[in-house]
């Protein structure tokens, strides 16, 4: 934009060549004064042409400009948007986005990132969207929210610390996902909730957080790539313990896995499944250290295993038997 806008100087029949371009990103940070940033954004938006969007991305953090900015986002749905990128911070509650947005037809990427709750319209379809990723977003309960994952052209699906506490069941169900992305933290998840996941399509899959809720998961059999980070704590309920050994005999068909903070819980480790696809396992500890039955186990259970690697610094390392390993050095052992 500020290359647009420096080359529209040069001569006068380029004065407004700039509002034409097709991928706008703009960032209140960027400019002196709010003002200033208000008043670009109108002419980047609502007073430019009629030509289409590519891209879109808008980070913006005053609090009374809500409707203002939803007149911003109607502008580009009017527009055709294929990819939207909306960074809204300190946005006055509550705040809904325009419904127009919820029913683009053209839309195949959209970032939202909103320290807010989302409310979703009775009738909305993301038709084109390909790729969702979603960050501190709260979900709010209603008829529609548990089904928002259900886009039928849905290929990427990313959730960063995102709250949907007030859900009972959140559904992840589209044909076409192959990848997802799952970030929760102790303030954000969706404390004692439920999570269903159909990953009939899903080659990679990444999970990092604890796990205060139950995922419930069917297909992952063409799942190619894992990364789990499960953060039992020092004190792991039972609960948590038992989701996280589910979660690792859903990963039976992977090829390629990450495993951080292994557990000491002798009594499940026989529940582990045998990895017959597993070629590559990558694992490591958050203290530096590693004394885990549960390694063993999996490397006992994974008879095509070729290649093994720590992701951190490992003093000492016991497995139960199986081997041991001394190293002072990080990276591939």
């Amino acid at each position: 934009m500020k290359d647009a806008v420096r080359t529209s100087v040069l001569a006068r029949q380029w004065e407004y060549l700039w509002t034409s371009t097709r991928n706008l990103l703009l960032d209140e940070i960027e400019f002196p004064n709010r003002t200033l940033f208000m008043n670009f954004v109108d002419r980047a938006l609502v007073c430019r042409d009629c030509s289409s969007l590519n891209a879109f991305t808008l980070s913006c953090s005053k609090q009374s400009d809500a409707p203002r900015i939803n007149v911003w986002i109607a502008a580009t749905v009017r527009r055709n948007v294929l990819e939207l990128d909306l960074q809204l911070y300190d946005i006055e509650q509550p705040y809904v986005l325009p419904c127009c947005l919820f029913r683009c037809k053209t839309l195949t990427k959209f970032d939202l990132e909103m320290l807010n709750n989302l409310r979703i319209p009775s009738l909305f379809c993301f038709r084109s969207i390909k790729v969702l990723r979603l960050e501190q977003v709260n979900f709010v309960d209603n008829d529609y929210t548990g089904e928002m994952f259900s886009f039928p052209a849905l290929q990427e699906l990313r959730l960063t610390r995102c709250s949907w506490t007030a859900l009972k069941v959140l559904k992840i169900s589209s044909p076409n996902l192959s990848s997802l992305n799952i970030g929760v933290c102790d303030e954000y998840d969706g404390r004692n909730g439920q999570v269903l996941i159909n990953g009939a399509s899903l080659t990679r899959f990444y999970y990092c957080g604890e796990l205060f809720c139950d995922y419930n998961i069917s297909g992952f059999d063409l799942l190619v790539e894992a990364y789990i980070n499960v953060d039992m704590g020092s004190h792991p309920t039972v609960y948590q313990i038992h989701r996280g050994y589910k979660l690792l005999r859903k990963l039976s068909n992977v090829k390629k896995l990450t495993l951080l903070d292994l557990d000491e819980h002798n009594e499940l480790h026989n529940t582990l499944p045998v990895f017959h696809n597993l070629t590559k396992l990558a694992v490591g500890d958050g203290d530096g250290s590693l004394e885990c039955t549960q390694l063993g186990v999996i490397l006992r259970r994974s008879p095509f295993l070729r290649s093994l690697e720590f992701e951190e610094v490992i003093y000492y390392c016991t497995f139960s038997g199986v081997l041991q390993l001394h190293t002072s050095g990080g990276g591939n052992s």
